[in-house]
């Protein structure tokens, strides 16, 4: 027992410090301690009860920057178009086209336009002649050039209208009236000039009516052109025999090919 205490002795103690008590750093309030009543509410200030919305970001940028390039009015037009509700536009009917009523109703959104040549009883070669780019007052060489196909191939035509009395009368009414008047025997036909319009003129013809058949004509003694929208003439027939020349969208549908 004396060598431990001999022991403890000769250890030295100095280089250990006691542990130093923790403290609190304890402060007064800096309010007074609440010993009663509910929490008092924070006091309102004016612009805390103010009902002006807060400012929008232009409005905001006009302020801390006067010289801004944004005006303020434009801010407040732009704020108001927010809210406000989008203007309906009113729609616009567009109007029918003069004489649509008188087509097929299926080709209706082919057409394009349709332009009446005027009353004259020569109106159905006016209407070839505007069509084929000739002017309608030239429809007398329309006449000829059918003349000149007919008689050019006689036999061809003479199958088609199969008696001598039907080619003889086609014959006459291409023949240009002597008087300024044409009567009804010297005006225009369909189907009986379907075939002698395309195939003077290697053109597809279409006759467009909604008073019998519409037909397409191809040339009788050439082939079918590659490009068969940029050759069509579509010609439309009215009440009383009367034409107008139709204009057909591109790549519209065309009535049923004639025999």
């Amino acid at each position: 027992m004396d060598e431990v205490i001999d022991h403890w002795k000769k250890l030295r103690f100095d280089d250990f410090e006691p542990a130093k008590e923790e403290t609190t750093d304890l402060k007064p309030l800096s309010q007074p301690a609440k010993t009663k009543g509910g929490p008092k509410k924070p006091k309102t200030t004016q612009d805390d009860t103010s009902t002006k919305l807060d400012l929008s970001y232009c409005e905001h940028v006009d302020a801390l920057i006067p010289d801004s390039p944004t005006p303020k009015s434009k801010c407040s037009a732009n704020k108001g178009a927010r809210i406000s509700k989008l203007s309906r536009t009113p729609l616009i009917k567009k109007p029918l086209m003069i004489y649509i009523d008188e087509k097929p109703l299926f080709m209706h959104k082919y057409i394009d336009n349709i332009v009446d040549v005027g009353i004259e009883g020569n109106r159905g070669y006016q209407t070839v002649a505007g069509l084929l780019g000739k002017g309608k007052e030239n429809h007398t060489l329309i006449r000829r050039a059918l003349i000149s196909e007919l008689t050019s191939h006689r036999d061809i035509y003479g199958r088609i209208y199969e008696k001598q009395e039907n080619f003889d009368k086609v014959h006459d009414s291409l023949v240009p009236s002597l008087t300024g008047h044409a009567p009804v025997s010297k005006w225009m036909s369909f189907p009986k000039m379907g075939h002698l319009i395309a195939s003077a003129y290697d053109r597809v013809c279409v006759d467009l009516t909604r008073f019998g058949f519409s037909e397409t004509f191809f040339a009788l003694h050439s082939c079918p052109p590659l490009d068969v929208f940029g050759r069509i003439i579509c010609i439309g027939y009215q009440r009383l025999r009367h034409f107008v020349q139709v204009f057909l969208k591109l790549g519209c549908h065309i009535p049923t090919t004639s025999c």
